[in-house]
């Protein structure tokens, strides 16, 4: 679930905690977690609607200055059963703390490589998470296109791949590529030694 950039702040100072979506899944659930750029969200409620049932109260609570601003963005998407979503913004992105957490207890270093092993035998590229981290350390910056081309990788493979990384606090996305966080330099020179 995506937010358009309007509406990150008003989530910010808490003028926004409602959503409209037109879905024919959710991709959010009630009383999971959402990470945005402003940070993490707790979703409170996920409920199918009707669309007649939407309140004034509810349009502003999404951010919309009307009802026929409400309709436009929903039009614009054919299929799939309308939801309402409230949440709340709960604190900053787990991974930024995670990602600046270089002093890593041997206990959780095992954690790490045995999440690693898992990515490495899970898809259909296996033995990828060492290569891909090498590369990032090796070519800050350079782009997911650039870096699936040396290492013979397809780009709509490694850029998800990379966001699990991400996610793993070990890499840092840049306004042009990625660089290594300080946990994932001390992930990678560990994992070297071992």
């Amino acid at each position: 679930m995506l937010f358009k950039q309007k509406y990150l702040a008003q989530i910010a100072d808490g003028t926004v905690n409602t959503a409209f979506r037109k879905w024919k899944k959710p991709t959010v659930k009630t009383d999971g977690t959402l990470i945005t750029p402003i940070g993490q969200l707790k979703i409170i409620e996920v409920q199918q609607i009707d669309y007649s049932s939407i309140t004034d109260h509810e349009i502003k609570a999404a951010g919309y200055q009307s009802r026929q601003e409400l309709h436009k963005e929903l039009s614009a998407k054919s299929e799939g059963e309308l939801y309402k979503i409230t949440f709340k913004l709960i604190g900053d992105d787990p991974r930024i703390v995670l990602r600046e957490t270089s002093k890593i207890s041997e206990e959780e270093f095992i954690k790490i490589k045995d999440k690693l092993k898992r990515l490495d035998s899970a898809g259909v590229i296996k033995d990828w998470t060492l290569k891909v981290l090498s590369s990032i350390n090796d070519n800050a910056g350079k782009r997911a296109v650039d870096l699936a081309k040396d290492l013979g990788y397809d780009k709509m493979w490694l850029k998800p791949s990379i966001r699990k990384l991400k996610s793993m606090g070990l890499t840092i996305s840049l306004p042009v590529g990625y660089k290594l966080s300080p946990r994932g330099e001390e992930v990678l020179k560990r994992l070297g030694s071992s």
